[in-house]
Order: C-alpha cells, then sequence, then structure tokens
C-alpha cells in the first residue's frame, strides 16, 4: 500500500527525484560560472563577517543563494506534477493554456508555487486566459489560481480578478491557498501536510549524506505551521 493514498510511492519518489535532479544541475552550473559576473570581495567579507562564516561557507552559501530560483521553479512544477498525477486529472505542463484540469470537478487550474509569483501585468494576463479559457474551452467549469505557498496561514477559496477597479471578481475564476486546493484534488484533509511529512522522510533517505534527520526537528513542522496553520 502506498504512503501516500493519492499517489503510488514510485511516482512519488520520481517527483522527488526530478527537483534534486534540477537542483543539481543548476548548483553545478552556478559553481563554474560563479564568476561570470563580477563578485563585490568587499561584501563576500562584510557578510561573511557579520554572518559568524569563513570565506568557504560564505561561498556555499551564496552559490546556493543563485540556485533558489530555479529550485523553486522546480518545487512548483512538483506540485503540479503531483496534482496532475491523481486520478481523474490533467497536469498539460508548460505553454497549454491551463496548468490542470479535472473533469469529474469541472474545474481547470493554473498554479503558483508562491503568493508574489504574479505581477500586475502577468495577473492580469492570468485572469484574461483563464477567463477565455472558460468561455471557448470548459463553459459551466471553474478556474482556480492556486498559491502553493499563500501570504499568511489563514485558508482562503474566493472570487479572484487582476484588479477590482477594473474588472469585477468572478465568482468562477477563484484563488485558493495550496492547502485547501490539495484537500479539494485529492478529497483528504489534511493531504499537504501529509506530502510535506512523507517528503522529509524521503529526503533523508536519498540525501542521507547531505541531510540529518529533518523529520525530528521541531523546526520542520514549526515552519510548515507557520505558513499553512494548522
Amino acid at each position: 500500500m502506498s504512503k501516500l493514498s493519492f499517489i503510488s510511492d514510485e511516482a512519488f519518489s520520481d517527483l522527488v527525484d526530478e527537483v534534486i535532479a534540477k537542483f543539481s544541475k543548476a548548483r553545478l552550473k552556478a559553481e563554474k560560472n560563479f564568476f561570470s559576473n563580477a563578485v563585490d570581495p568587499f561584501a563576500a567579507i562584510f557578510e561573511a563577517s557579520l554572518n559568524g562564516l569563513s570565506i568557504e561557507e560564505w561561498f556555499e552559501t551564496e552559490t546556493t543563494r543563485q540556485v533558489q530560483k530555479t529550485l523553486s521553479n522546480a518545487v512548483g512544477e512538483f506540485h503540479q506534477k503531483l496534482l496532475g498525477s491523481l486520478d481523474g486529472w490533467v497536469d498539460y505542463g508548460v505553454g497549454s493554456g491551463i496548468d490542470l484540469r479535472c473533469e469529474s470537478k469541472s474545474l481547470v487550474a493554473e498554479v503558483k508555487n508562491k503568493h508574489n509569483t504574479m505581477n500586475s501585468s502577468s495577473a492580469e494576463a492570468t485572469f484574461d486566459k483563464l477567463a477565455n479559457w472558460l468561455r471557448y474551452r470548459d463553459k459551466g467549469f471553474t478556474a482556480y489560481v492556486v498559491t502553493v505557498v499563500p501570504k499568511s496561514p489563514t485558508r482562503f477559496d474566493k472570487p479572484w480578478t487582476h484588479s477590482t477597479v477594473l474588472t469585477p471578481a468572478r465568482n468562477d475564476i477563484r484563488i485558493i491557498d495550496g492547502a485547501s486546493f490539495y484537500d479539494l484534488a485529492t478529497g483528504e484533509p489534511g493531504s499537504l501536510a501529509l506530502v510535506y511529512s512523507e517528503l522529509q522522510k524521503l529526503l533523508e533517505i536519498k540525501m542521507s549524506d547531505h541531510t540529518g534527520k529533518i523529520s525530528m526537528d521541531p523546526l520542520t513542522q514549526s515552519i510548515f505551521k507557520k505558513t499553512f496553520g494548522a
């Protein structure tokens, strides 16, 4: 029996491997090209000294920082692919108009990894894209903008628009936090917390040479609760 009821252990492991591979590739590229952009040696020694780091530790931290965007994008794809692998769901990938579709639930979704992913122009483009999809492709469906990591831990599922001044919010175009959408998609309350728990255990196995017992660290659960609530 799979550890998560809504995805097989093999499929979950494969999704985690994809994120690890993308991060590793980006990190190697960052290390190779570290000095291709000018590095401020004065800022380096200030930052190292003020944070109690050696220059070697600073280099390690700075290299990791440079690949953060790649990791964030990879994690967003992880969520999209995981949700798209659920029974009755389809992951449309990149550049297909929408990210996810579920016929049985009559909904489509655009997945954003963090609440600050969209600026005003991209929010407008996203709204228009979803409005056109509902008009021409899936009439009667509900479209969701999923902010996996919300701005605050308060759960929400509400009508959305890119600008209340220019366009009124529509009940069939909604914005929702990641935990609530996971519950909606899987039909299992607390499913995002379950994914988080299993991910910790799996990473401890896959990255045993680098990762401690993160699942045993109280801070691990504290981070989740402060982001998503109880």
